[in-house]
């Protein structure tokens, strides 16, 4: 297991690398970088993506609402160490908040479970997105209020999502060429968020202090224990159980840096929370299967 996720991630960080050697020798704009990935490639994903899902029935109710009270509790938690610490939340939350359900957790489970275990992250991945999303831009915009709200509407990113959600439930035809277009540039998402989250590390520099430890702390350990609590509240049985609770724990997710990154809020952070969640996850990852077992 160990060695089977440290060859999932590592064509990760060989993209993150490239990007990293190509913006040292060629100059650079991450916000032009950060707005085409936030405001056109992971819209036109996102949308793809929820039309198109096959998954529908009971499951998704309750794998939902289990991703709800995950993401939510993490929220509360991540709010109150920043409080209690006097940090800024826009830089530090979403890295806690969005994981790697999708490009990791999509071929791990894949691996480990077979197509089966495949589908139940993928709707894990598309739900709790949906849930972090929406939290994360009104955190990194500015906080929660009427208006903040309104302006989260606004953002392609979460239309992106609604219009995903709604078409596919009220069966709204759409062109076979324009899910074509959606789909063609939202495979590369990805790849372009690890390449830009190399560009950007020339210009910034990682930290590693008690922050970084408490916010690997909620996303792991917290995740594991919240994953393990919302399995029992919705009652989640079979193999969705060790998925969801695996989800749970997986890295922070590539895009929180992206979203950080195009509002304005400073990156640091997210981006060694990325690299850090990530590099230890070939061992953090095989203990949440370990762990899961016990459930």
């Amino acid at each position: 297991m160990i060695a089977a996720v440290f060859f999932l991630l590592l064509p990760l960080f060989l993209t993150i690398a490239v990007g990293y050697v190509y913006a040292k020798r060629v100059p650079v704009s991450d916000d032009t970088l950060f707005r085409v990935l936030a405001d056109i490639v992971a819209p036109m994903m996102f949308f793809h993506s929820l039309y198109s899902s096959p998954v529908a029935g009971e499951m998704v109710l309750r794998i939902g609402g289990a991703a709800g009270f995950v993401v939510i509790a993490l929220t509360i938690l991540g709010l109150l160490w920043t409080r209690t610490r006097r940090i800024d939340p826009r830089s530090y939350l979403l890295a806690v908040i969005m994981y790697n359900t999708g490009f990791l957790g999509i071929p791990l489970m894949k691996l480990w479970g077979g197509n089966e275990a495949m589908n139940i992250v993928l709707i894990y991945d598309q739900l709790q997105g949906a849930f972090a999303i929406a939290i994360a831009v009104m955190i990194v915009t500015g906080g929660f209020s009427a208006g903040r709200i309104l302006e989260v509407l606004k953002t392609p990113l979460f239309f992106s999502i609604f219009l995903g959600m709604g078409f596919r439930f009220l069966k709204v035809p759409v062109p076979q060429v324009a899910l074509e277009v959606c789909e063609f540039a939202g495979s590369g998402m990805g790849s372009l968020a690890a390449l830009a989250l190399g560009c950007s590390l020339t210009k910034r520099r990682l930290r590693f202090d008690s922050h970084l430890a408490m916010g690997y702390f909620l996303r792991t350990g917290a995740g594991f224990l919240l994953g393990v609590a919302a399995v029992f509240l919705f009652g989640i049985q079979g193999l969705a159980r060790p998925v969801f609770i695996v989800g749970s724990a997986l890295p922070s997710a590539l895009f929180s840096y992206v979203l950080t990154s195009r509002y304005g809020a400073d990156p640091e952070f997210t981006g060694t929370m990325i690299l850090v969640s990530t590099a230890l996850g070939v061992l953090s990852v095989p203990v949440a299967f370990w762990g899961a077992s016990f459930f």
